[in-house]
Parts: structure tokens; sequence; C-alpha cells
């Protein structure tokens, strides 16, 4: 083979492999730490120029070329994904999934690129090659951003503690199936009929469609969760705010007795006496008033949850604001308040005392600003501007992650801050006409 065909079709074939690289990192980018990211830049390209050198020595004559190419296809992605396996640790069946989607869409693609070219230079099959390549490379343009779109909605909403079964059931279908494809023709042999073409293609897009199917499955399980909680959480709220309303009937009920009983300690000067019988008086009848009304009534019942956990934890709850037509649908205010209150109380149990959580809300205008503020350590796990969570596996925080989404929804943003003892979310958002 002339050297220059060899190199020509040596960089040709390895910048094929780039996009499907690209992709299988994508998921990945916002979960992974700038020295992860470091490592990765280094090495991806010594993988790359080590294939391009080992496709360069190896193509040595038009016979071996297919076998050649496609073992590499094979090869390159395995040693990939292997990198990516090995430096993003906490994310290995996730990986392993993304490999298999991503291979399968690469597959589909060369398949058609391969098939297309059978119908040019037929007496010369090496230039038959850099047809086909060419053609790939078109259509890896053409596609990119639509497979990557499709990956953001299968793979990156499911990054998260919450989905990690979700992942020890699903990460090796895409794969085999792609393995099974490409093992199904011999290797020096590439796409060379229309029927066998079709094959290939209503099997990736069955797996494309299959895995996208069981992704929607999930992710409508972790809204029935989620809305679950939100009604366990409104139930408690009712309840508690029925149990307020009768010791309010009663307190109305005992006024005269009591204000009668405060004017005798008066008239009497008993002055300890009637410091005793205040204190019972605000034991006995005040013990429900503390029920939150943001004008909310989904949100109260959030809020009610913790004033309850507040009373086991020692931990001084404070709110103030108004959240009635806040322009935010009661799930993402529910969503997004739970997780930050959430995080909060799970930071002040690292303190021994001094624990506060505060929770404001206001709108002016469009814009709907919530902060939750609380009391902790000091201590943040965090790579840049992603915080990691204390729950294991180096990952980056779920309720963060959450919080984020829903103001991204709304065209805002969350911001954190935290000194040494004090822990800040600010949400931000735009409100909607049409809530």
């Amino acid at each position: 083979m002339p050297l220059g065909i060899r190199v020509f079709l040596a960089i040709e074939v390895t910048l094929c492999y780039v996009p499907g690289l690209l992709l299988r990192v994508f998921p990945f980018f916002y979960q992974i730490s700038p020295k992860q990211k470091k490592t990765l830049c280094i090495v991806y390209p010594i993988l790359i120029l080590l294939n391009m050198l080992l496709l360069f020595f190896g193509l040595s004559d038009y016979e071996t070329a297919t076998a050649l190419v496609r073992l590499d296809m094979l090869l390159i992605q395995f040693v990939l994904v292997g990198a990516n396996v090995i430096v993003i640790k906490e994310y290995k069946r996730e990986h392993l999934f993304t490999f298999g989607l991503v291979a399968t869409c690469m597959y589909m693609l060369l398949s058609s690129a391969t098939y297309l070219s059978k119908f040019f230079f037929k007496e010369d099959p090496i230039y038959q090659y850099l047809v086909g390549t060419g053609f790939y490379l078109l259509f890896m343009v053409i596609w990119y951003f639509p497979i990557r779109s499709m990956l953001k909605k299968i793979v990156s909403p499911f990054l998260s503690h919450k989905s990690v079964d979700y992942w020890k059931h699903v990460w090796f279908i895409p794969m085999m199936l792609y393995v099974s494809m490409f093992i199904a023709l011999p290797l020096d042999q590439n796409i060379g009929s229309l029927a066998l073409l079709l094959s290939r293609l209503f099997i990736s897009i069955s797996v494309i469609i299959f895995v996208r199917v069981v992704s929607l499955n999930h992710q409508t399980i972790m809204e029935k969760e989620a809305l679950e909680e939100q009604l366990n959480h409104s139930k408690l709220h009712y309840a508690g705010m029925q149990t307020h309303f009768e010791a309010s009937r009663k307190i109305k009920h005992d006024l005269k007795h009591i204000l009668n009983a405060v004017r005798h300690y008066i008239d009497t000067n008993d002055k300890s006496g009637l410091s005793d019988f205040c204190d019972t008086v605000e034991e006995t009848q005040l013990q429900y008033t503390n029920v939150p009304y943001t004008g909310c009534p989904a949100v109260d019942g959030v809020l009610f949850y913790y004033i309850k956990r507040t009373e086991k934890e020692n931990i001084r709850f404070q709110y103030q604001g108004n959240l009635r037509h806040s322009g935010i649908t009661d799930m993402d205010l529910c969503v997004m308040i739970g997780n930050a209150l959430e995080n909060a109380f799970e930071a002040c149990l690292h303190i021994e005392s001094d624990r506060f959580v505060t929770l404001t809300a206001e709108r002016d205008g469009d814009i709907v600003s919530v902060m939750v503020q609380n009391a902790f350590d000091g201590q943040v796990k965090n790579n840049a501007d992603k915080i990691i969570s204390r729950k294991g596996e180096k990952r980056i925080g779920v309720g963060l992650q959450t919080i984020s989404s829903v103001c991204e929804k709304y065209n805002g943003t969350m911001k954190t801050e935290w000194n040494d003892h004090t822990f800040t979310v600010l949400m931000v958002l735009t409100a909607r006409a049409d809530i």
C-alpha cells in the first residue's frame, strides 16, 4: 500500500473515533473534577496517537485492511471506555451503558456509510475505504448533536444516589446487543447487502427505543415517589393543622378562666405562681401553634414535616415570606425546598450545639427568590464549584443537582455560599404567567 494512502487512511480512520469519544464523556462532563478532566485530556490524545500509529504500521496491504480496521474499531472503543472507567471510578456501570449506546449509534452510521461506499470505486477497495470513512465522518457531523441530546435525556438525569440500583439492571443491555451485532459478521467483511444493513438499522433503533422507554419508566417511578412523599408531608401537615385548630378552640373556650387565674396571681402578688402557671399554659395549650402558612398548602406540608423534626433534633427553624401565586408549580416548589431543607437538616446533625435552619421566600415582579441558611461544621467536599455528597461514592450531591435543575427549568440559577459556621443556598427563578 502506498505510503501516502497509509498515512491518510490511518488519520481518517482514527478521526472517526473522536466524535464517539466526545459523546461517551459528555453525560459525565459536569460531574467530574478538574483533575479528572485534565487526566482525560492527557490520556485521550495518547491513546488516539497510539491507535493512529497502529493503523499506519498495520495497513500494509489491501487484503487485511478490512479485518484490521474492524478489529481496531472494537478494541479502541474498549480501550477508551476502560480509560473512562479507571479515571472516573464512581460511574463504572453508567460508563459501560453509555459505551454500548454510543457504540450502537456509531455502528448504525458506520454500516450505512460502508453500504453506500460499495457504489464507488468498485475496482479499487482502498478508495472504497476512503469514501466509506468520509461518509461516516459526514454522518457523525450530522447526527452528533441529536445523539448528544439523546444521551442527555437517557443518562444525565440518573447520575445520582437514588438511581444506583437502576444502573445495576440496565448497564449491560446496549453493550451486549452491540457486541452481538458486531461479531455476527465475519471480521474480514463489511456490510454488503441492503438486507444486512436494514437488519443492523432495525436492531440499533430498537436498542435506542428500548433504553429510552426504560429511562422514562424509571423517571416516572422517581416522580411517583416524590409525589407520595409530598402527599405524606401534606397529610402530616393537615393533621397538625387540625390539632392546632382544636387547640385554638380550646384556648378560646378556656381564655376566660385563664384570665381570671392570671388576675388572681396578680392580685395576690404571687409572681412565682404566675410564672409556673404561664409555663403550664404554654406547655399544654400552645404546643401546636407552630404550623406554617406559606400560601402554598403543598409547601406547608413539607415545612411541617421538618418542623416536627426540629422537636427531635433540637434545631431552631424559622420561616419568613409568602409563596402564594409564586408562578412556580407546587411540585417544583416542594422538590426544590424539600431538597434544600433536607441538606440543611442533615448538615445540622454534624454539629452539637446552636443548630438552626432558616427559610426565606419572596417575589419581586417576575423574580422569585428562595434562600435556605443553616448551621454546619464548615467542612465541604467539593471539586471546583461542584459539592460532593457526604453519603459516599464521591458523587455530586443529588439534592443540589435537583435544585439546580428546577432553577434552570424556570430560567433561573442556584448559588451556594459558606463560611466556617453557615451554609447558604440561594435559588432565583423566573415566575411563569401560566401558573
